[in-house]
């Protein structure tokens, strides 16, 4: 069962429609890129910022769309509107440690509608994204050596009009994550920072002025490897999963556990096998248990094979099953589906220059119902799923970067699927 390891917190407050890439030769990857010239200037408190105009990506006859240009476009959040718009953020290396973050809104066909960038001396970071009537737009502008970093906040129109920017203090020397969070009266969302090297997770309040408050700062018992992923229930708990260091080699990590309640940390597990990776991949509560997705993985191996860990809603293993994936898969991300069954992607490997998107339904008790993986050519990875409205299935947003092209040189990659993992329109 593994090892299950309580942490003393006395002290602390706190992711098949056609061989779709077939047709993705290099020559299509030079002509479509979204490289338009400088479009509007903008001004925001403390900080400025340049919207752009890009190219539209191809309107095909099925969904799967391209946004990005010759730079390493990182895909940090994307959100799927009532009416199928799709908004997306993140950020890319412009040169060598300089990142602009963007963000792109498009139809329900994928074409853009509009998109903006930030950019300045210091790297910026788009990270979150939350959408009611607007959009809420959050990241932050990196003050290098600075033991406070500079968050942006920003409120757009669904046509693209700035309704508002906010700049606000974050008390830390990185900035790993924002996301915002949905329960509650007032709108909030958290960062995932590091401080005097150590992981913290802040709780930030907004306004109906749009002005940012911290609420709480809370501390992780071990630095997070990667993403950190969290479930918040309707009662204000929130729990999160990640990936940490087992035994300080680098070598394997485990996966940590905890559980926030009134604004602080009332426990955290460890949960994993000695040498073994086990990789996190999100967390779900349901009918009063917690479900972990994630992958196990051999020392020194990039991939492994997923599974569910089961566990009280006190952090206690109940038990774990295996998901017949096979041993070359990671999986990004992992969700509630239909309130009985797990959905899952990720990426599962092929060879040293191509990766494929996948797709897997599973039962609560990680029987696969459906399997679908989508690509034939280059490094794709699915990093998030999303449900498009009425049941209609998902919207899978990741990764891409072709064989013979420079690695470092990724787009991001959409597809909407039905909930048999087809391609759709």
């Amino acid at each position: 069962m593994g090892r299950n390891e309580k942490i003393n917190l006395a002290d602390m407050k706190k992711k098949s429609f056609k061989k779709i890439l077939e047709s993705v030769l290099f020559k299509f990857w030079i002509m479509k890129q979204m490289t338009a010239g400088l479009f509007v200037v903008m001004a925001i408190v403390l900080f400025s910022c340049n919207e752009i105009k890009l190219e539209q990506p191809e309107n095909l006859d099925y969904f799967m769309k391209f946004y990005g240009n010759f730079h390493n476009d990182q895909l940090s959040d994307v959100v799927v509107s009532g009416n199928e718009n799709i908004i997306l953020t993140g950020y890319r290396e412009v040169v060598a440690e300089s990142d602009e973050a963007w963000i792109i809104k498009t139809d329900k066909n994928g074409m853009v509608d509009w998109e903006k960038k930030l950019s300045g001396v210091n790297n910026f970071r788009g990270y979150g994204l939350f959408v009611d009537e607007n959009i809420y737009y959050v990241g932050y502008e990196q003050v290098q050596g600075a033991t406070s970093q500079r968050g942006f906040l920003y409120q757009y129109s669904m046509a693209g009009k700035l309704i508002d920017s906010v700049s606000f203090n974050i008390e830390a020397e990185t900035v790993k994550d924002m996301k915002f969070l949905n329960e509650g009266a007032n709108m909030r969302f958290l960062a995932h920072v590091n401080k005097n090297s150590q992981d913290e997770v802040l709780i930030y309040e907004i306004s109906q002025r749009n002005a940012v408050n911290l609420v709480s700062a809370n501390r992780l018992f071990k630095v997070i490897e990667g993403r950190l992923y969290f479930y918040e229930r309707d009662n204000g708990n929130i729990y999160f999963s990640g990936s940490i260091d087992e035994t300080g080699t680098d070598e394997n990590t485990d996966i940590l556990v905890s559980c926030l309640e009134s604004d602080n940390f009332i426990w955290s597990y460890i949960y994993g096998e000695e040498g073994v990776s086990e990789k996190a991949a999100g967390i779900v509560y349901k009918d009063d248990f917690l479900f972990l997705g994630g992958t196990k993985m051999k020392t020194n191996q990039a991939t492994g094979s997923a599974y569910i860990l089961k566990l009280d809603n006190t952090g206690q293993e109940i038990g774990q099953n295996g998901v017949s994936l096979g041993d070359n898969s990671l999986v990004h991300d992992f969700k509630l589906h239909n309130d009985n069954e797990f959905v899952f992607t990720g990426k599962k490997v092929i060879d040293s220059k191509n990766s494929k998107i996948f797709l897997v339904r599973t039962s609560l008790r990680g029987a696969v119902k459906v399997e679908k993986d989508y690509g034939e050519k280059g490094l794709s990875e699915g990093r998030y799923i999303r449900d498009l409205p009425g049941g209609r299935g998902f919207v899978i947003a990741g990764n891409v970067s072709t064989s013979g092209v420079n690695t470092e040189a990724n787009d991001v990659l959409v597809i909407k699927v039905n909930e048999e993992g087809e391609w759709i329109e």
